[in-house]
């Protein structure tokens, strides 16, 4: 795990209501800037992943798994399910309340 904290500077505020109701502010550029530290540590993520099937003695990815069988384009893969972990634990570390839609189904 990296110990790089989503930092940023400045300030530009947005107003937003959540799911119940609660009126609040949302510094867009401190939003912006943790979602820049997600996909980097997402990046670092696919990376591994990438180095691992390299290695593989097969070059296959390990795991993979189609959503889809009649669709070849839906494989889900131990990177997509890892990624979106990443990304979400990210941004609801910095913003416990946000409602994020994923791609994939949520095991948290």
């Amino acid at each position: 795990a990296s110990t790089r904290h989503c930092t940023t500077h400045g300030s530009v505020t947005m107003s937003v209501t959540d799911v119940s109701g609660s009126k609040g502010e949302v510094d867009l550029v401190q939003l912006l800037g943790c979602c820049v530290c997600a996909c980097e540590r997402a990046a670092t993520v696919i990376r591994s992943v990438e180095t691992k099937r390299r290695n593989s003695s097969t070059g296959e990815i390990e795991g993979a798994v189609l959503k889809d069988a009649l669709d070849l384009r839906s494989y889900l893969t131990e990177a997509d399910t890892a990624t979106q972990i990443v990304i979400m634990r990210t941004l609801r570390g910095a913003f416990p309340a946000i409602t994020i839609i994923g791609e994939e189904e949520e095991e948290e």
